[in-house]
């Protein structure tokens, strides 16, 4: 019924989006070289050349610092904590062969319940809720990626 009404995923699912570079050459991420993987999977499946040197790259992306986090949300009545939040951050820089490199982040938040009685359940919701926000870092990295202008500066 979504598809009837013309309703559409923004594209990085369904692996239909194309960038406007040829090459790209990726450095850092030491910090989550599941992030770094991601990434360079995502950019194999889009064709893009990953090179060794940035003087051969139309753009250089550079993670920085990777930064996940939680905190108290909410505690019951009995003081003890009911709800955390949870932060996914990452700062990368985007530097073009014009010249043009700008600072960015990537965050993403989430909410998790916690249940005494569920200790491991809860810990492992909260493993996978931090993947799935590495997940929409890397999908905003590469919605960036697709907005990147080669043209000349003036």
């Amino acid at each position: 019924m979504l598809l009837a009404c013309g309703y559409q995923l923004r594209g990085l699912q369904n692996g239909n989006v194309e960038l406007a570079i040829n090459s790209v050459y990726l450095s850092g991420g030491g910090q989550d070289g599941v992030l770094v993987s991601l990434l360079r999977q995502r950019l194999r499946q889009l064709r893009v050349e990953q090179v060794e040197s940035s003087d051969a790259a139309d753009v250089s992306l550079s993670i920085g610092s990777v930064s996940q986090s939680r905190r108290v949300l909410s505690v019951n009545n009995s003081a003890k904590v009911s709800e955390f939040e949870l932060f996914y951050s990452v700062s990368y820089t985007l530097s073009v062969t014009n010249g043009e490199s700008k600072q960015r982040t990537a965050s993403a938040r989430r909410d998790i319940t916690f249940n005494q009685n569920q200790v491991l359940a809860k810990a492992e919701e909260e493993l996978q809720l931090y993947e799935d926000m590495r997940n929409d870092a890397a999908n905003t990295i590469l919605r960036v990626l697709q907005r990147v202008d080669l043209s000349p500066a003036p």
